[in-house]
């Protein structure tokens, strides 16, 4: 887990966190806990680096490679009564 924590920050995950933490500061300071628990969640995201969706929620996940297994395809001739 501290592994991902510390690993893959780039400008936009930094962005992401220093904006969670505003919109914490912002919620404290109005005395709104429901804005503050948008932070929480806003400035976890970035910490955790999962998106919306989740951990690779969106990812198409990868195609199996069948190398030379390609098998003989049946067909089966349809007769009209």
């Amino acid at each position: 887990m501290f592994r991902q924590l510390f690993s893959n920050w780039n400008a936009l995950r930094f962005f992401r966190l220093i904006l969670g933490v505003t919109v914490i500061v912002q919620g404290i300071f109005t005395h709104d806990w429901m804005i503050g628990l948008f932070g929480v969640v806003f400035a976890s995201m970035p910490l955790f680096n999962y998106g919306c969706c989740g951990v690779n929620g969106c990812a198409v996940p990868m195609a199996k490679k069948d190398a030379g297994k390609n098998q003989e395809v049946v067909y089966e001739e349809v007769v009209k009564k």
